[in-house]
């Protein structure tokens, strides 16, 4: 059975010849590299060639942004001063760390995605202020060990307490990506995003030495990578 990547060789070594010093192969991560070379050297013994640029994904997104991926625990620590600013919580650094790092998550999400966080968050707030019974007794019961004081009869205060987060959840977004940006910084998803943007309105150009990218061995995509992929084949 012939190795994919032996496939893979065959074909960059036909289509593009033994030149391929203005190609940057992309992988979903770097460990493939090693492999491809050798297959690129045995498809003609007798023929040197100039290998290609090898690449992880992230690090194509990173290398066409000015901007550096923050340490997560430096993002979910500016997190935190911007969830106490609008929302007046006083909850302790370490009680927040874990919730930080879920809404970052989403965050990050949102920004892979493509999605419209104005839009996005207005329907999650009117989806969560529907008024319905939803929980059954057992349910009640899972919850009743996280939130010592709920209850189906006595859950105003929790849902007011909810509600407000959900509000504050736009301008939150809003902040970190600004502060983050200010200082050099961005989670990838918003690195990701600001790339994708850019290149598409003009103001990111691709490197002047590279001729071509040749993405292997992804299977499903996030939208920005999509919209990246669909950026680069119409830029030919």
């Amino acid at each position: 059975m012939t190795p994919f990547l032996k496939y893979v060789a065959t074909d960059l070594r036909k289509k593009i010849g033994d030149d391929l010093s203005r190609t940057v192969v992309v992988f979903p991560n770097k460990r493939a590299s090693l492999f491809l070379n050798e297959h690129l050297l045995n498809v003609d013994d007798k023929a040197p060639i100039w290998s290609p640029r090898y690449e992880s994904i992230s690090q194509l997104f990173r290398s066409l942004s000015p901007l550096q991926t923050v340490d997560s625990i430096e993002a979910v620590c500016t997190l935190y001063g911007i969830y106490k600013h609008h929302t007046g919580n006083t909850e302790s650094p370490d009680f927040f760390y874990g919730w930080g790092e879920r809404l970052l998550a989403d965050f990050d999400d949102v920004d892979k995605n493509m999605a419209d966080p104005a839009r996005l968050f207005r329907n999650l707030k009117e989806i969560k202020e529907l008024d319905s019974d939803f929980l059954d007794e057992e349910q009640e019961k899972v919850l009743r060990e996280f939130f010592r004081d709920f209850s189906l009869h006595n859950n105003s205060v929790l849902r007011e307490r909810y509600l407000k987060l959900w509000n504050q959840l736009l301008p939150i977004y809003h902040d970190l990506n600004a502060t983050l940006a200010a200082d050099g910084w961005a989670y990838e998803g918003q690195l990701y995003r600001q790339v994708v943007e850019n290149l598409e309105k003009g103001a990111t150009q691709l490197a002047p030495d590279i001729d071509r990218y040749v993405f292997v061995g992804f299977n499903v995509l996030d939208k920005v990578e999509e919209r990246l992929f669909a950026f680069l084949q119409q830029q030919g």
